[in-house]
């Protein structure tokens, strides 16, 4: 339940201007709570936010949470590991009621007044947007179940901030595999900003067209005010701009629609698209990640839903079958059936997070020694209240101790509250009957696998209870009109001027034919003869009759915001060419001549003796100075050194040599660059002539 990142991060920043540590007043004392006395067992409170303690998803993850801390103080191996400190965990629960500043209002509660040493769920990126920000300051690990807004992992405005769920950078992935897979060509979104993957909608609308895949319609979702019908736990009142939205839908004729949505979301939702019609036959409903488990839903959910497509983390089947089985007999309410398709996955990540965040604590309490809380100076303002906090001391040192916790192996598979959990695997299941029936999965190596034991790809029952497949072949049955400009092979005439489509050939032609056959619709070539972005202007105005342009149409920025291109079929460039040395020139010990002619080496020597004399004439002092080899000779040899740059430049006193020489070095320099380059580019040729033979 992962609202906008844009909105966590404004909301954070509000809350981080307002926040200051208070000075540390000198009367107060390090202590332990006033109930506790030293070799008592120290009750540790753990903070659980939920977004409400009436809708089932959220009383799942109590009782998931409550299982956990009963299993950590019946753990006999995590208290000897405490180093001899007898501990024991419980938990302090408060509903944020989906509101920004009662989560925050929640969050210092937990703290000041429970003081928990970490603070678990806030199923919304808002949630952490405020908490985490004062949990900071405070040093509280904050362990988020359900947030997967890659926003969070901003160290500055969440510095104890961890994710026990995966993040959803990989789901667009998965998402545009299955896409692809049925040759959808066209998708309708409906998402909301209470749901995890909002990201992920993001990144499908953005990248979507790179695919030759169009967003038709996008839909977001919002409500008039946060009320719940009690008897189905579900939000109702669906707001007119949102009801309108979802009209448009209807209108565009696009049969693939994906739900990102809370589950106490999708009963007002699919109330309103079996009412326009979106749920007859023809139609694809592909629901992403963390929707309330099935069995969760009522009677009603299980017919609306009936032939989605689901796409979810991958769960380890053995540990979350008995977590299902064991929270059954504990809250049936909370999880009607006894098998792993009860179970939400908000639940399931907070029962292994909690189990991760008693290692921790265990070897924290080894080091620290008896648990102590900080003094009441340790305080926070937030306008226009102040809040005095006692979180425990040593706080920090907590937060480290959960980001190095080993792996645990949970109901939600691997889990390390250190990773940020940038991938991950993902199962996809057909909605049948209020059961989840595995037809395939995504994995980050093998991508996308509808396939059986047998290798035969499994039969999915679609929206409407059928097993054809909806279709985006939006085209079907329509007449085009397409433009064509020639350029040979792509597109050239048969016949000038053209009279018919038969007149026009190439490979783009070819092409066009397969895909008219493949789509079922038919069209009219019309011969352009103007330019090419005037031509792609054209087709993109909605206004002119055409509907396509077929050629060898070079994609740029400027015309990828006129129209729509499809993949590239041809990819073209400028490239550079160096000339290849001759057999008989590679190696050998006089190699290092080649890179230049030897002309050009006749011209250096000739030059390096016509400099010798300039220098020794112009300043024989100079070249001459402690050397008694004579003048002619110190010149030449001080024009030698000039070309490994090897020689004492002050001794050059005349202002003319000194010119010269400023020349010649400059000279020199080129020439080196040039030398070093040539012999690169000839050494280079030399290893790809022998890999080529």
């Amino acid at each position: 339940m992962a609202p906008g990142g844009g909105v966590a991060l404004i909301c954070c920043f509000l809350v981080s201007l307002t926040i200051r540590k208070a000075t540390a007043s000198s009367s107060c004392q390090d202590g332990m709570p006033a109930n506790l006395k030293r070799g008592d067992t120290y009750t540790l409170p753990v903070g659980l936010l939920v977004q409400s303690t009436t809708d089932r998803e959220s009383l799942q993850t109590i009782a998931a949470v409550k299982l956990a801390v009963d299993e950590i103080n019946s753990n006999r191996t995590l208290q000897l590991a405490a180093g001899g400190v007898k501990w024991r965990m419980e938990v302090s629960i408060l509903a944020t009621d989906w509101q920004r500043f009662t989560a925050l209002e929640s969050g210092l509660t937990q703290i000041n007044s429970h003081n928990v040493v970490a603070i678990m769920g806030m199923a919304a990126s808002t949630t952490v947007a405020v908490v985490a920000p004062v949990a900071g300051v405070a040093g509280v690990p904050v362990i988020a179940t359900a947030v997967t807004d890659r926003d969070t992992r901003t160290s500055v405005y969440y510095p104890t901030f961890m994710r026990a769920c995966p993040s959803d950078v990989y789901l667009p992935l998965a998402l545009k595999d299955l896409v692809l897979h049925y040759v959808w060509q066209s998708v309708a979104l409906i998402y909301s900003t209470a749901f995890s993957g909002y990201h992920a909608v993001n990144d499908v609308i953005d990248k979507a067209p790179y695919f030759g895949v169009n967003v038709v319609s996008s839909v977001y979702i919002e409500f008039d005010g946060v009320t719940f019908d009690n008897s189905t736990g579900q939000k109702t009142n669906l707001s007119a701009a949102t009801l309108a939205s979802m009209s448009e839908i209807l209108k565009s004729n696009c049969k693939i629609i994906i739900l990102n949505v809370h589950g106490s979301e999708l009963l007002a939702i699919l109330r309103y698209a079996k009412k326009l019609g979106l749920l007859e036959r023809g139609y694809a409903w592909i629901v992403l990640q963390f929707f309330a488990s099935p069995p969760l839903l009522n009677a009603e959910l299980h017919e609306l839903m009936y032939g989605s497509v689901v796409i979810r983390p991958k769960l380890d089947a053995a540990r979350a079958s008995a977590l299902a089985q064991s929270l059954n007999q504990r809250a049936p309410a909370a999880c009607p059936t006894p098998d792993m398709s009860s179970l939400s996955m908000e639940s399931v990540y907070s029962y292994d997070a909690t189990h991760a965040l008693g290692r921790g604590v265990s070897k924290w309490l080894a080091k620290v020694g008896t648990p102590q809380l900080e003094n009441c100076g340790q305080a926070i303002h937030v306008l226009p209240e102040s809040f005095s906090l006692r979180p425990w001391k040593n706080n920090t040192q907590l937060v480290e101790e959960l980001r190095n916790v080993p792996v645990v192996t949970g109901a939600g598979g691997a889990l390390a509250l250190g990773n940020d959990y940038s991938s991950t695997n993902y199962d996809i299941f057909n909605f049948l009957n209020g059961k989840l029936v595995p037809v395939g999965d995504w994995t980050t190596q093998h991508k996308l696998d509808l396939s059986s034991v047998d290798g035969q790809e499994k039969t999915i029952i679609w929206t409407g209870d059928t097993t054809e497949v909806p279709s985006t072949r939006g085209f079907l049955g329509q007449h085009l009109r397409i433009y064509v400009p020639l350029s040979n092979p792509f597109t050239f005439l048969k016949r000038n001027p053209p009279q018919r489509n038969e007149d026009f050939s190439g490979i783009a032609i070819d092409l066009l034919g397969i895909v008219a056959n493949a789509t079922g619709f038919n069209y009219t070539l019309t011969l352009w003869n103007g330019s090419w972005t005037d031509m792609v202007q054209t087709v993109g105005n909605s206004s002119t009759p055409y509907d396509m342009a077929v050629g060898s149409i070079t994609v740029t920025s400027e015309r990828s915001r006129m129209c729509t291109f499809s993949k590239s079929i041809y990819l073209s460039g400028l490239r550079i060419l160096v000339r290849r040395p001759d057999t008989e020139q590679q190696g050998g010990f006089w190699s290092f001549f080649l890179p230049f002619h030897w002309s050009v080496w006749v011209v250096l020597l000739v030059t390096l003796v016509f400099s010798g004399f300039v220098l020794a004439i112009l300043d024989p002092e100079g070249v001459g100075t402690q050397r008694d080899r004579g003048i002619i000779v110190d010149g030449l040899f001080f024009s030698f050194m000039c070309f490994f740059f090897v020689h004492e430049a002050d001794e050059i006193k005349r202002p003319w040599a000194r010119i010269y020489l400023a020349v010649v070095q400059f000279c020199m320099l080129v020439i080196v660059t040039t030398y070093t380059a040539n012999m690169a580019t000839f050494l280079a040729g030399q290893v790809r002539s022998r890999y080529s033979a």
